[in-house]
């Protein structure tokens, strides 16, 4: 029996089977805070047709779990649950890195593990109300670790400009923009963006950024919208290449 029957398997041109961003790590940020929920949502995400999920716990000095070991021991013991319940879901760990001194250092630092996804990508995002000094640093950071930075959620980052974006990309920064967006989820402006991304097929990476059930939710109705898959469609999505 399905556990959300209400939930539409996805069958859209977006071939969509791979999540790049979850707060789905129980108890580590400000994401589900217990197994329970966690179990609940990744749960309903298999049911709905996703076949791996990949978990990025906030990377932010002084503020959330960021010890790489301990992270991998809860993942362990989440991968073990699923098992249990019959759920057939790959998960992977990665982090989401913040753009901030400790953090550069520690992507600089070259015995310092990182939490990358694939082995080869590492996902970092900007702090959401002001411009950092460190965009070109952290980038190169990155790339010095013989990985490809993805931002996530440009859409969000209001002081952004389409400039800004086609720099970026000239940086070799990829795009990761949050399926919620599309739908209004963080407002009017945030969908705007979004949807001038989307069009310019700036977009490569789609990922749901749950934090909770009404993120679930939210994500999996929007999922359904022809005219949101449609446009999706249309960029060259990375998604499926981490299957």
């Amino acid at each position: 029996m399905r556990l959300f029957p209400f939930i539409k398997r996805i069958t859209t041109p977006l071939q969509l089977e791979v999540d790049v961003h979850s707060h789905l790590l129980p108890g580590v940020d400000d994401g589900v805070e217990n197994l329970g929920k966690s179990i609940a949502i990744l749960k309903g995400l298999w049911e709905s047709g996703w076949k791996k999920v990949v978990l990025t716990p906030h990377q932010m000095e002084g503020f959330f779990v960021s010890d790489v070991e301990k992270l991998e021991k809860i993942k362990k013991e989440l991968e073990e649950e699923l098992k249990k319940e019959g759920i057939l879901l790959q998960l992977e760990l990665g982090g989401e890195y913040y753009t901030e001194p400790e953090i550069v250092e520690k992507i600089e630092n070259r015995e310092e593990k990182l939490l990358t996804i694939g082995g080869k990508y590492l996902l970092f995002e900007f702090p959401l109300g002001f411009i950092s000094p460190l965009v070109e640093r952290m980038v190169s950071a990155i790339k010095n670790r013989g990985l490809t930075p993805i931002l996530a959620h440009p859409e969000r980052y209001p002081y952004l400009t389409p400039t800004d974006y086609q720099e970026l990309k000239e940086m070799g920064v990829l795009f990761q923009s949050t399926i919620g967006s599309f739908g209004g989820r963080y407002g009017k402006n945030v969908k705007k963006r979004a949807l001038h991304l989307a069009k310019e097929k700036m977009v490569d990476f789609l990922g749901s950024d749950i934090h909770n059930w009404q993120d679930f939710r939210f994500t999996q109705h929007l999922l359904t919208s022809h005219s949101f898959t449609y446009l999706l469609s249309k960029n060259p999505l990375k998604n499926q290449s981490l299957l």
